[in-house]
């Protein structure tokens, strides 16, 4: 019996700590805010990004490619890498749009993956962003290869 009640306490206290987790990068992280800052930083980089005249995304962590689909209902079309993207005809509409509208693409990223600290512009210190990357600068982080 000392046992279940030393394990329901246990488990009390971690789902108490649970709404400071997000769920990041196929991952449990630890975050600074609660999840539902999360929304607010999406927030500002969808505002961001159309400030910008941003049509197009490329993401280099897939969870963020699906929120920023669903929040924008596809407005602002964002993939991931060519092998890691689970939506093929997306890939291929970016591939044929960049040619012509390479000035309404953007590269985004969690910040926490690539440390850039103060070399790229930030949104809520969580993601950063390149606007109008070179093609040569997708090539570097694994697109177009």
């Amino acid at each position: 019996l000392g046992i279940w009640i030393l394990l329901a306490l246990v488990g009390a206290s971690t789902l108490s700590n649970f709404s400071e987790y997000s769920y990041d990068n196929m991952s449990m992280t630890k975050v600074d805010k609660p999840v539902r800052d999360d929304e607010e930083v999406m927030d500002k980089l969808v505002r961001k990004l159309r400030s910008e005249g941003v049509k197009y995304v490329f993401t280099t962590n897939e969870f963020l490619q699906y929120q920023l689909n669903f929040v924008t209902n596809n407005e602002i079309l964002a993939v991931g890498r060519k092998d890691r993207c689970r939506i093929p005809e997306n890939v291929e509409k970016i591939m044929e749009a960049y040619p012509q509208h390479a000035n309404e693409f953007a590269i985004i990223g969690y910040n926490f993956h690539y440390r850039y600290s103060g070399k790229l512009p930030l949104v809520g210190n969580k993601i950063f962003y390149v606007l109008r990357p070179s093609k040569q600068a997708l090539e570097q982080v694994g697109f177009f290869k």
